[in-house]
């Protein structure tokens, strides 16, 4: 029984342990919107590629609705959701289309994250395109929550 109690507060703890990445202490809590952080202004001159969250500000275990515009010729991947403060694991993100015109497609997808001990998490969603002249690239968008 104290082996098990043992290895559950262990799993929890690393769970939930600081991400050994150089980002995991970057970026103001003030800045709540997602930002682009690839290369997408070298790629598309016209700055097409916007993420969008519902709500604009997301709380950790409610979820939320990705709406991600991106130029007609190319569409998203499965894409990943991590965390950057903490390692949360990888969440999968799945995208559907919501709409289409000549310049711009919509996607969106529905996305749950969990909670951990900090109260603003910030969050890297890593989107794979592909289409014309596209192979290869992977936006990056970073966003916070809170709880």
């Amino acid at each position: 029984m104290r082996y098990l109690l043992k290895l559950s507060v262990f799993i929890f703890l690393v769970g939930c342990s600081p991400a050994d990445s150089p980002e995991a202490n970057s970026g103001a809590l003030s800045q709540l919107n997602p930002k682009v952080i690839s290369a997408l202004d070298s790629i598309y001159s016209n700055n097409e590629a916007n993420l969008q969250l519902d709500p604009q500000q997301p709380r950790v275990e409610q979820e939320f609705q990705l709406l991600l515009t991106l130029p007609s010729e190319v569409m998203p991947e499965p894409s990943e959701l991590r965390g950057v403060d903490m390692y949360m694991g990888k969440i999968p993100v799945r995208w559907q289309q919501v709409s289409a015109n000549l310049s711009a497609n919509q996607w969106q997808a529905s996305v749950l994250v969990g909670a951990c001990s900090l109260a603003h998490m910030q969050w890297q969603l890593s989107v794979p395109i592909s289409g014309t002249d596209s192979a290869g690239y992977e936006l990056q968008f970073q966003f916070f929550t809170q709880r």
